[in-house]
């Protein structure tokens, strides 16, 4: 029994492998496979045919492809599962959507194809099938797996025109988009959005058709096999949806090529979960076991958020960064459709000193609308010291009173923060102390801050600051409006004035908005939400944003009310009975659910883009529900008052991508984490892959900048995600400050999202 069991083993291996040698593919060892990845190779001069695969049938199914002669009686095995055991490439994982093979060895003649899911053997039901194709030993065939989402698939086949060297730009459009017909040409632009500029051919090209000779447009030639002649110009090459009537339609896809040679632009999607975009693929190139190819960009909003740190005395070295700051914002509008800008405190109209109105909303508008192309539109707010909250009931859903009874931190206070109530030698103590040392005319109250709070902390905390900080309720609301006022550079004669006098709760900046949305697109309907708020003014910018001709869309910018912990005492009507640092985090939370209650109101069935600053931080966790840790075992993004976010989480669709919701853990060699944090601590330097940001002390990362999306048009619209602006040293000091010559943009990064526009 066993030697008849072993006779017809013997039987089966030898039959599999005169079925392999009948089929000429096998460019592996017989069992067992090599552990490596080696696809068939072809060798000129061998007489051997060579093809590539290219998988654009839009699906999330990874591929193998059979081969064999015409007529022959099996497919044999696949052919990257046949080329080794290395399941992190493709021999283990086979083709995804959008890659395109490298060319590999096949036997020369008539030859089928056959489409198989990964991991299934050669016997299994095709996916796409294609008998007949002929294989010659000089050009390499190309087979494009397409079809509609819907199915059924095709197998398309085609030859290459690659050999010899190109001295212009050969390039053939490959349209798989399934039902469409495509006008290809250069774009007016090289980004999307733009309209066709001029048409390579006159007449579209159907799923599947290559351009012949009759097609081309004058100026233009068709060389064998459909690739159609250019000069290697730096210009958007693309291709547009056909419109009966109309020459300049609007482009479907669009991209940039460099340099002369061989192309292959295939039209790709076109469905809601695989947006129509091009692959610009070299055909004389490889990497590895795949072509060199590359997407271009799908037709999405970029979306930006940063927070400038242009906020007064409290800011780090604000003067020294403030032009740059103003100037790199502007030119944003070069490469952004959309940017929601916090911490931009000065308006025209409030006291400052003459250098400082440079650094203002109105300077920054003016300056990106000079940009070429850049922002032209924008959303601000206006506010100032007796502007009301839209909604100023506090969490027991009353209205701060000054009347109340007993007395306790109300808002406003009802009576001059620095009247008889607080202890006026310590008033005088501190006000001679500032006006002595942290001042541009040293003893004289016409002078305002110098030397930002830094100063305060260093010349005046101990021996004066100190009393009223600690102090009573009093004593702490004075304390509040010397610093509110000093931090933005009002002179100390109207500090003193404003605080004595004044019944008015005190505001940084006179209570001017600090939030601005600048925008490539027309903003309508314009509208401000004021949250309630303590110490800075806060609030929720909204505007409708038309980005085509009866096309548009709600957008938001955010700036959430401050943490500022022990820096100033709480001293408002919105801290749900707590003082100190708890004080502000119920501010904090309590006005981003307000903004919250807002937005669903106004947008109601409307979808709409969320961006802004919400002043927190929400750990960022695996799939598991573990909080990811760097390799120094600290949490990649910290927890900050996360009750705010997480409740915008909850609301609303976070803007990230699938990635990043399925996070990754350490444990994974070199494995990268997302989300990056945006506001980050000094460098740490026992874990090298953090970013790190020199204008920082904070303990943990925090990722205080975020993007949401209210109804998403797509099951995840988001494309991309990225930090900006992180550049240690973006900004060169004029002089030398603690640190060094040059520094980042401010004490955030920036984040970027692109997120695809509705159809």
């Amino acid at each position: 029994m066993y030697l008849m069991l072993r006779l017809v083993v013997l039987a089966l291996g030898l039959a599999v492998t005169s079925c392999q040698a009948v089929a000429d593919i096998e460019a592996y060892e017989p069992d067992p496979l090599p552990k490596s990845c080696v696809l068939p190779k072809w060798v000129p001069g061998t007489g051997a045919g060579r093809v590539r695969l290219a998988h654009v049938f839009p699906s999330t199914e990874n591929v193998d492809i059979c081969v064999r002669p015409s007529g022959a009686a099996s497919y044999g095995r696949p052919t990257f599962r046949g080329s080794g055991l290395d399941k992190g490439t493709i021999c283990g994982k086979g083709l995804a959507y959008a890659e395109v093979t490298a060319p590999f060895k096949v036997p020369t003649g008539q030859l089928d194809f056959k489409i198989i899911p990964t991991g299934k053997t050669c016997s299994a039901p095709a996916l796409a099938e294609k008998t007949g194709v002929e294989v010659g030993t000089d050009v390499a065939a190309t087979l494009v797996y397409a079809g509609p989402a819907e199915g059924p698939a095709t197998l398309l086949s085609m030859l290459e025109t690659t050999t010899g060297t190109a001295q212009n730009r050969q390039t053939r459009l490959v349209n798989a988009i399934s039902g469409s017909s495509l006008v290809w040409g250069v774009g007016n632009g090289t980004t999307l959005p733009t309209n066709l500029g001029s048409a390579f051919l006159n007449a579209p090209l159907g799923f599947g058709q290559l351009p012949t000779a009759a097609m081309v447009n004058v100026g233009f030639r068709v060389i064998e096999n459909g690739y159609v002649e250019f000069a290697p110009l730096p210009l958007g090459y693309g291709a547009a949806i056909a419109v009966p009537g109309e020459p300049k339609p609007k482009m479907l896809i669009v991209g940039t090529l460099e340099g002369a040679g061989f192309f292959t632009l295939y039209a790709i999607g076109g469905t809601a979960d695989f947006p129509a975009r091009g692959l610009y693929c070299r055909d004389q190139e490889d990497d590895g076991q795949y072509q060199k190819c590359v997407r271009t960009e799908v037709e999405a909003f970029k979306l930006d958020v940063f927070n400038a740190g242009l906020y007064g005395a409290f800011a780090v070295i604000e003067n020294l960064r403030a032009k740059t700051v103003i100037n790199d914002l502007a030119a944003r509008g070069a490469v952004s459709d959309l940017l929601c800008a916090s911490e931009v405190a000065r308006h025209d109209e409030i006291e400052m000193p003459a250098e400082q109105k440079a650094w203002t909303q109105e300077a920054l508008i003016k300056a990106a609308k000079d940009v070429p192309g850049g922002f032209q539109y924008f959303a601000q707010g206006a506010a100032d010291v007796d502007t009301p909250a839209t909604e100023p009931a506090n969490q027991q859903d009353e209205v701060p009173d000054p009347t109340m009874d007993p007395p306790r931190p109300i808002d406003p206070p009802g009576r001059a923060a620095c009247d008889a109530s607080a202890d006026q030698s310590a008033v005088a103590k501190v006000y001679q102390c500032l006006i002595d040392n942290c001042n541009t005319e040293p003893g004289k109250d016409s002078g305002v801050t110098a030397g930002g709070v830094k100063c305060y902390s260093d010349k005046c905390g101990p021996i004066a600051l100190a009393a009223l900080l600690f102090g009573n309720q009093y004593e702490n609301q004075c304390f509040n409006c010397i610093v509110l006022n000093g931090i933005s550079y009002i002179p100390w004669s109207t500090v003193k004035t404003r605080c004595a006098t004044d019944t008015r709760r005190p505001y940084g900046w006179a209570g001017g908005t600090t939030s601005l949305l600048l925008s490539k697109y027309k903003l309508t309907e314009v509208e401000q939400y004021v949250i309630p708020s303590s110490a800075f003014r806060r609030v929720a910018l909204y505007a409708k944003m038309e980005y085509e001709p009866g096309k548009d869309i709600d957008v938001y910018c955010v700036h959430a009310p401050p943490l500022l912990g022990a820096l100033m005492p709480y001293t408002g009507g919105y801290g749900n009975g707590n003082v100190g640092a708890a004080g502000w985090e119920e501010e904090n939370i309590l006005g981003i659910q307000k903004v919250i209650g807002w937005i669903q109101r106004k947008s109601r069935d409307r979808p709409a883009i969320i961006m802004g600053d919400w002043s927190g931080s929400a750990t960022a966790r695996d799939k598991d529900g573990q909080v990811i840790t760097g390799m120094d075992g600290r949490p990649m993004i910290g927890n900050v008052n996360p009750t705010g976010v997480v409740a915008m989480q909850q609301s609303f669709f976070e803007a990230i991508t699938d990635d990043m919701r399925q996070q990754c853990n350490f444990s994974i060699p070199n494995a990268v984490c997302k989300p990056q944090c945006t506001r980050c601590p000094k460098k740490d330097l026992i874990d090298p892959g953090r970013l790190g940001n020199p204008y920082n002390t904070i303990e943990d990362p925090i990722w205080n900048l975020r993007v949401y999306l209210k109804d998403p048009w797509f099951t995840n619209p988001t494309q991309a995600v990225e930090i900006f602006y992180n550049e240690l040293d973006r900004v060169a000091f004029p002089e030398a400050t603690e640190f060094g010559l040059a520094g980042p943009l401010a004490d955030s990064f920036g984040f970027r999202v692109s997120v695809r526009r509705p159809q």
